[in-house]
């Protein structure tokens, strides 16, 4: 009965370790499909808990997983808390894009929700960004 219970909590907590999607180069997995840049997209960022008076700063990729490449060509904010950082490099298929969400919780409190809409060329619809935090 031992010897089957050790490995099975080192793996449970090897699962319960391991971060939601990462790629070599640091930053969440924010997948590009040539779907999205037809017809847009949603995913959320979650900065989990933070306290009042924060700035909080996460690496994210746009990885192209269309078959044409694309560029990055501006943003919209649900609220001037949160901030979007990237180069306007094109982006070939295969490739990813570093960026940085930023997100000020100066005069904010209890469970966050903000709208980031990123607009990519060649595409009508945004992808929407959900920042999520729970500040304190």
């Amino acid at each position: 009965m031992r010897r089957l219970l050790l490995p099975a909590l080192l793996a449970l907590a090897a699962a319960a370790c391991s971060p939601r999607k990462t790629v070599g180069y640091g930053g969440e997995i924010i997948p590009v499909t040539d779907t999205i840049l037809r017809t847009g997209g949603s995913d959320t960022i979650r900065f989990g808990r933070m306290h009042e008076g924060e700035i909080a700063a996460k690496r994210i990729v746009f990885d192209n997983r269309s078959p044409r490449s694309f560029v990055v060509t501006s943003y919209e904010v649900s609220c001037h808390c949160t901030e979007l950082a990237f180069d306007n490099q094109p982006v070939i298929p295969g490739e990813g894009l570093r960026a940085t969400v930023t997100f000020d919780t100066r005069g904010e409190r209890g469970w966050q929700m903000k709208l980031m809409k990123v607009y990519f060329s060649g595409s009508r619809e945004p992808l929407r960004l959900f920042i999520e935090a729970d500040v304190e």
